[in-house]
């Protein structure tokens, strides 16, 4: 997607939590060979859908996946579970 082009992927975990099927992306069962050759299929014979699909792709990516919204979040994750630990750890500390 950070290069407008279509993508293709495996109908599971983290993948099928970013991949919306149809819209900006295609979805296949890792196990059906034959539907990766369909999805594949598709978007060679259909280049306007695959140029759609890349660049709401790409939009997907500057809205959600750049470097910089990347590691805010993690930073936000760790500065909430650093919190979390100091107030479990002093919290233990004064039951002692």
């Amino acid at each position: 997607w950070s290069f407008k082009k279509p993508v293709i992927g495996v109908d599971t975990g983290a993948v099928r939590s970013i991949i919306d099927h149809m819209k900006d992306g295609l979805l296949f069962n890792a196990d059906d060979v034959q539907a990766l050759i369909n999805a594949i299929s598709l978007i060679l014979s259909n280049p306007e859908m695959g140029e759609r699909f890349g660049i709401k792709g790409y939009q997907k990516v500057q809205q959600h996946y750049t470097w910089e919204k990347v590691s805010f979040k993690f930073r936000t994750v760790y500065e909430k579970a650093i919190c979390s630990f100091q107030k479990f750890d002093s919290g233990k500390a004064a039951v002692l």
